[in-house]
């Protein structure tokens, strides 16, 4: 715009106001109004604009927002921290068992060699002399197996209240669980005289039960045969326990095997047979303080035989392990503790 235009825009806007003053005072009014309005219009979009500009603009400074990240990221780097400490502690108590596991005391005698065979298939021979063989060399392999029942169940951390029974079926198998931590006011020794008198005298105690003592290898060795039935006439699944005790100074171990075949004494074929593994651990806690601590770790059949009495009753295996063995283990739990 140059000078002339510039003074000509003046003059222009000075004779409008001169000729709006000539004007009535409600034409001056309704222009003041126009004029007002389009004020607040212009004003209004100058605000959007700048609002719009805030927007767009960053809300915290730099600072204040690498602070908020950082903030994040150590959350986030604690809850790790505590999981991957949770998770070192795990895998260091598992690598100290299996230490323990793998430093096994010599053998003060080596096993006969009769029974080696025999041993691995847990098989009983007819024979006395391979039959003692193999029957200590089962359950003696067992006792220095003993720690890998120990680490898969952590029997030894759990607390004088744990109790647990298990029967799942799997793979065409039901596998049962026990686990039983108690403390009893005596001595392991009689503890242990008492759980032995379970095998050795109470044969008649379970109605639906009938246990028998079949021989004796020693004074701590005892070959034991169950029998379990629905009505206490026709039984259903047999078990046959080698059953061994170790003393020690402050300790005694109970330790239980199935025998799977036995060539003096084989099982009837209708039935079906139980494959346990099973240990009690009585240890001295105080002057005439026992802590027992028990453990069962088993597998029956999911399939019966076709002359077993179960294929005739609306039952399945699963339910007769429940129906029949929870009874059983509080009875054996009363025996051992009265």
């Amino acid at each position: 715009m140059n000078d002339s235009e510039f003074i000509t825009s003046v003059f222009a806007d000075f004779d409008d106001k001169l000729e709006l003053q000539n004007q009535p005072r409600y034409i001056r009014q309704k222009h003041e109004l126009i004029h007002l309005r389009q004020q607040v219009s212009d004003l209004t979009l100058q605000l959007e604009a700048i609002t719009n500009t805030n927007d767009l603009q960053t809300p915290c400074g730099y600072w204040e927002k690498t602070a908020k990240d950082l903030r994040v990221l150590t959350k986030k780097s604690k809850a790790e921290n505590r999981r991957l400490k949770r998770a070192l502690e795990d895998q260091i108590h598992i690598a100290k068992e299996f230490e323990r596991l793998l430093i096994k005391r010599p053998r003060l005698a080596e096993i006969p060699k009769l029974g080696l065979s025999d041993c691995k298939l847990r098989r009983l021979p007819r024979d006395f002399e391979m039959r003692s063989a193999a029957f200590h060399a089962i359950v003696d392999d067992a006792h220095e197996n003993l720690q890998s029942l120990l680490i898969r169940t952590r029997i030894l951390e759990a607390d004088t209240k744990h109790r647990i029974f298990k029967v799942n079926e799997q793979n065409d198998m039901i596998q049962i669980s026990v686990e039983h931590v108690k403390e009893i006011d005596s001595n392991p020794f009689e503890c242990s005289e008492k759980i032995w008198a379970i095998w050795t005298e109470y044969t008649s105690v379970f109605p639906q039960v009938r246990m028998r003592l079949m021989e004796r290898f020693g004074n701590n060795g005892i070959y034991v045969r169950i029998l379990t039935s629905l009505d206490g006439v026709s039984p259903c699944v047999t078990t046959s326990y080698a059953i061994k005790r170790y003393i020690q100074q402050d300790c005694v171990k109970i330790v239980l095997k199935s025998i799977l075949e036995d060539e003096l004494y084989p099982p009837s074929p209708e039935l079906l047979v139980g494959n346990h593994t099973a240990c009690a651990i009585l240890q001295s806690v105080g002057p005439n303080k026992t802590c027992r601590r028990v453990a069962i770790e088993g597998k029956l059949s999911a399939q019966a035989p076709l002359q077993n009495p179960l294929n005739s009753q609306e039952l399945s295996i699963t339910d007769f392990v429940f129906k029949t063995m929870r009874p059983i283990l509080d009875t054996l739990d009363f025996l051992a503790a009265k």
